[in-house]
């Protein structure tokens, strides 16, 4: 395992605490950073426009600072949320600015449709999705098999298999960086 980074994950709803016993490591769900507005949210699925885009780029800021401070700390962070390859906002540009500075790689987790589903029953409140949101969202997040990010297919990976997969797809892309340098 590498030393602790800042990972920003896709789409995953497992809790990654269990990462390695070797480092510490803090999970950082960008959607428990914006349900921290308990008056005023401005929840998306209802419908988007500035006060939900001024809430995500706060929430999103204040992510990075978790991740920066924990990273100062000698803590790895895991940031979540779901990152659109293209389109509107969100984006990774927007976090390669927030967390400028700070180590960190994209690695995108796209498991089938129906897993996504599934896994969605288990969610409470606002965390669960209508069933047209999650299709909308996984056909926004299908175009990253074009781009030249890891994808990982963690469907039927446990939580440690899809950790390992993580650390072996960063690891490969750090060899390839320095590869190219």
């Amino acid at each position: 395992m590498s030393p602790p980074h800042v990972w920003t994950r896709v789409n995953e709803a497992a809790d990654v605490l269990l990462i390695a016993d070797a480092y510490r490591w803090a999970h950082v769900p960008l959607d428990d950073v914006r349900l921290l507005v308990k008056s005023g949210f401005a929840d998306p699925q209802d419908s988007w426009g500035p006060e939900p885009q001024r809430q995500l780029d706060l929430a999103r800021g204040s992510a990075a600072l978790l991740a920066r401070r924990f990273r100062e700390a000698g803590i790895g962070c895991v940031i979540d949320d779901a990152i659109f390859p293209s389109g509107p906002e969100p984006g990774y540009p927007a976090w390669s600015e927030e967390l400028r500075g700070v180590p960190h790689g994209l690695v995108v987790l796209l498991p089938t449709l129906e897993t996504i589903i599934e896994r969605n029953h288990g969610r409470e409140g606002s965390r669960r999705l209508a069933p047209e949101m999650l299709t909308t969202i996984y056909e926004m997040m299908t175009p990253w098999r074009d781009k030249a990010v890891p994808i990982i297919d963690n469907s039927d990976l446990s939580v440690t298999q899809t950790i390992l997969a993580i650390e072996t797809a960063l690891s490969d892309c750090r060899e390839q960086e320095q590869g190219a340098s």
